[in-house]
């Protein structure tokens, strides 16, 4: 387990001054103490899978991203702020919204944005990596500030269930925090106010760009789910998830979208004039052999016989998956 954890009493100012250095070393967020008030602040933070937990109390404080590009940067990341106790204020592209115990807010790094605490308070802080969110399909990034509707039943188990999770991020395993890590992963579309009408166009989308992929691809005999997902820079278990919605899976696709090339293939050239290894190559299987099999499963011939029956009229090749 990963555990930082520094503190500042705010009672002089050279505790301010080490207190400033390190949120801007560790943070990334450049922070003012308040001079006319005694300001205060702790910081406890885990790492939870892919996530970075933290557990925050600040007082008459304001905090900033450092913009420039650094170790701490935040640009790579998006803040799940939520409010346990006290308030915040922050300020982002012109818009102030007020945030008081109870509350949940998001908001992008890569915007300049200002938060000022004026009152103690204690947060609970999730950095999410963009990557991550784009890889499940998840919105991951936001134009403003985006505070969801605290009366939504939905967003209020998804804060209690984050106040318990942190509750016990310094006892529990490692085992543990990673399986929150990935539990506040999957929570994270609920809070981002996407309706399930742009979630499921960014699926079909998806969908769309992966059939694509795998017909270009289709000769490559290494093409495995893990390859496309690259190509398309989504996860392999969100690739999964996709084609299952739609009762597939991606290997399965590919496999029918060969058999289908080579049933074409087969039809279009006269006489059965192509090898079955030509034919294999160009479809991607990895030898003669295996795809005589995988076709005569498929068909119910073998190839030359197929090939036979659609140059005398008898068959035709089959149309392809939509």
């Amino acid at each position: 387990m990963q555990t930082h954890c520094i503190k500042s009493t705010g009672n002089s100012a050279l505790d301010n001054l080490r207190w400033s250095d390190a949120m801007s070393n560790r943070f990334g967020l450049h922070c003012e103490t308040n001079g006319a008030q005694a300001s205060h602040g702790f910081v406890t933070q885990w790492r939870a899978g892919q996530l970075k937990v933290s557990d925050v109390q600040l007082a008459w404080q304001s905090v900033s991203p450092v913009m420039q590009r650094s170790p701490a940067w935040n640009g790579d990341y998006l803040l799940f702020k939520q409010v346990e106790t006290g308030s915040l204020t922050i300020e982002q592209n012109g818009n102030t919204r007020h945030v008081d115990a109870g509350g949940v807010v998001l908001v992008d790094p890569a915007r300049a944005f200002s938060e000022h605490f004026r009152e103690a308070t204690r947060l609970i802080v999730l950095r999410i990596p963009k990557k991550a969110l784009r890889e499940r399909g998840a919105r991951y990034t936001l134009h403003d500030v985006h505070v969801p509707d605290r009366s939504s039943a939905d967003v209020q188990a998804v804060r209690d269930y984050i106040s318990v999770a942190a509750r016990h991020a310094g006892t529990v395993s490692t085992r543990m925090l990673n399986r929150f890590g990935e539990q506040c992963l999957d929570f994270v579309d609920i809070v981002t106010g996407e309706t399930p009408d742009i979630a499921e166009a960014r699926r079909a989308t998806l969908m769309l760009r992966a059939r694509q992929t795998i017909t270009r691809l289709i000769g490559d005999v290494d093409l495995d789910v893990a390859k496309i997902a690259e190509q398309l820079n989504v996860s392999a278990n969100y690739l999964s998830r996709v084609f299952r919605a739609e009762g597939l899976t991606p290997m399965g696709y590919v496999w029918s979208r060969r058999l289908e090339l080579a049933a074409r293939l087969l039809a279009e050239t006269p006489n059965g004039q192509l090898l079955s290894k030509e034919i294999a190559f160009r479809c991607g299987f990895s030898n003669a052999s295996h795809f005589c099999r995988a076709f005569k499963r498929r068909y119910g011939v073998a190839p030359f016989a197929f090939a036979q029956h659609a140059s005398n009229g008898a068959s035709s090749a089959p149309s392809s998956l939509n």
